[in-house]
């Protein structure tokens, strides 16, 4: 019901396990265990709970904790530990608030920023601890160092080359706010102790002696155009070529299966970071954003009616907000009030960016209210766009059967298969 299909750390300890048991243990082996525990929705073992104290977000890291453990554990046992490079990483944290950010993606503080990075391998000095700016792009060129790989042309550096230069300076970005709320694109340069965003309304803040970013120093600030020119810098490198990636079609099935590619669902084409085409900053809209987050904790806890009077609530500024004409249709389907939910992504559909979450919920929506035939065009249009969505394939099949529109069930049939890895 939230949206996420997770697994408990328990269960991928597990899979890890069978698999590095079943490996042909003379050849060199790569091992990706995804972690989602300390996640959204926060739902920790009882027993992880009662260790935290009854804080869910620390119960979580805990079971996620001691399932890592038991990997490591069993790695220690085979007695290869010692030469298995084990790097940890997080994506993102959780604001819990900070920041007006209920949990992360909109915003780049370092409440959702900072993650922890741990290596621990051969000629890694346990204990050691580096204060140095890295940044997750460095991860991959670090794995393929100590393989005696090269990395290639990748913004990142091999962490176990040596400590980076004191002055190097790491990107972070967050295009969320300006694909899903029409804010100006959010993008930052962090060097030393100074984080410099840039925004329609840019900010600075001095982390060494403001760690919690409450104080923007950029009206303050002589010049902000060394923090600029890197971001351009940065901006300007060669992208990755996508069409390496193209050539195998099998992997790019499997990488939309897990989540990593978006399939069509948003337009590739994001503006520069410095571009923020005149929309308004995400530092000034944390009003809205607040809201959103409210509505969505509200729908996690299956209280529809009140979500949905939240959601309204940013509508009465902004009218136009895609993000939340979507999330307000949707909890009105869910309500059974067909006709509202129609209307109200009809306006969705007049914004954009076009997604194919919009023509697959107004086709839902059509089809309860007995428009057929408007509906399978929605329908049509919404598999086009993203043609690896099991449940819209599933029910454009059940739709053509049903009208005995056998070579249409066998056209999505077929992109169902696909899409399952058949």
């Amino acid at each position: 019901g939230h949206g996420f299909v997770e697994r408990r750390a328990d269960e991928i300890a597990d899979l890890g396990l069978a698999w590095l048991a079943a490996r042909d243990a003379g050849r060199p082996f790569f091992l990706w265990l995804h972690f989602f525990d300390p996640h959204q929705p926060l739902e920790p073992p009882p027993e992880s709970l009662e260790q935290a104290s009854g804080n869910a977000y620390h119960g979580e890291v805990a079971a996620m904790d001691r399932a890592i453990g038991r990997v490591l554990a069993a790695l220690r046992a085979e007695g290869v530990l010692d030469e298995t490079l084990v790097v940890v990483v997080g994506d993102h944290g959780e604001a819990f608030g900070e920041h007006s950010e209920a949990t992360h993606g909109s915003f780049c503080y370092d409440t959702t920023m900072r993650v922890p990075l741990i290596l621990s391998g051969p000629g890694i000095r346990p204990g050691e601890r580096s204060r140095a700016n890295v940044s997750v792009v460095d991860v991959h060129p670090t794995i393929l160092a100590a393989m005696g790989l090269g990395a290639g042309a990748v913004d990142g550096i091999a962490l176990l080359d040596g400590e980076p230069a004191p002055d190097r300076g790491v990107y972070v970005e967050s295009y969320h706010g300006h694909i899903q709320l029409g804010w100006s694109p959010l993008a930052g340069w962090v060097r030393g102790g100074v984080k410099y965003l840039h925004s329609s309304r840019p900010e600075l803040y001095d982390l060494r002696a403001d760690p919690g970013e409450t104080r923007d120093l950029a009206a303050e600030a002589a010049d902000l155009a060394e923090f600029r020119r890197a971001l351009d810098e940065v901006a300007s490198r060669p992208a990755l070529e996508a069409e390496r990636l193209s050539a195998d079609r099998e992997a790019l099935d499997e990488l939309r299966r897990l989540g990593y590619m978006a399939g069509g669902e948003a337009d590739a084409d994001l503006p520069h970071p410095l571009d923020t085409r005149g929309l308004p900053s995400p530092a000034d809209s944390l009003w809205e954003q607040d809201a959103i987050d409210r509505a969505s904790m509200l729908t996690m806890s299956g209280r529809r009616d009140e979500a949905i009077a939240t959601y309204r609530s940013p509508l009465g500024r902004r009218p136009k907000h895609p993000t939340v004409l979507q999330e307000l249709a949707y909890l009105l389907m869910q309500s059974g009030r067909w006709t509202e939910a129609r209307d109200v992504l009809e306006q969705r559909l007049a914004l954009p960016p076009a997604i194919a979450l919009t023509h697959m919920n107004l086709g839902a929506c059509l089809h309860q209210l007995g428009e057929i035939e408007a509906a399978l065009a929605h329908l049509h249009r919404a598999a086009d766009m993203n043609p690896t969505n099991v449940q819209l394939l599933r029910y454009l099949i059940d739709l053509h059967t049903g009208r005995g529109e056998t070579r249409d069930a066998a056209h999505y049939r077929d992109l169902l298969e696909r899409a399952l890895g058949g």
